[in-house]
């Protein structure tokens, strides 16, 4: 539970560092951190790979920041739930992270932007340590 909130309030906390960047930052953030890497090899996979990132989410900066504002704060209310042992916030987040999963490889198929399937991997992992709570919580003499 505690992960589940504690993931809440940073992709909050993420949402609004994000919406606040100047849309240039980031891949001039990016840019910086990558200059050594591209200088010794240009072709460099990782550092390329960083750089087109940064510039995509550059673009769509305000849509990720309330992505992740929603995402956020959706997933610290279920946590909250939970953690007062409300029984329907475990079939609820299990429902609202399969959404969201859905979501992020919707916009996969699209952007082929490899953070939609990183955010896809981690939801897809807080959803399965959220149905072994369940099942757990849900047994009798637990």
């Amino acid at each position: 539970m505690f992960v589940k909130g504690t993931d809440g309030v940073l992709q909050i906390i993420g949402g609004m560092l994000l919406y606040g960047l100047k849309p240039g930052t980031l891949h001039q953030a990016a840019a910086l951190l990558t200059q050594r890497e591209l200088a010794k090899d240009p072709r460099d996979w990782l550092a390329l790979h960083l750089l087109a990132a940064a510039q995509q989410l550059g673009d769509a900066r305000l849509l990720g920041a309330v992505y992740l504002c929603i995402h956020g704060v959706l997933k610290l209310l279920l946590a909250v739930s939970l953690l007062r042992g409300v029984l329907w916030a475990y079939p609820a987040m299990i429902g609202y992270l399969v959404l969201f999963i859905g979501y992020q490889l919707y916009r996969y198929s699209f952007s082929h932007a490899v953070g939609w399937l990183l955010l896809a991997g981690f939801d897809a992992g807080i959803m399965w340590l959220t149905w072994r709570e369940y099942r757990a919580f849900r047994q009798p003499g637990s």
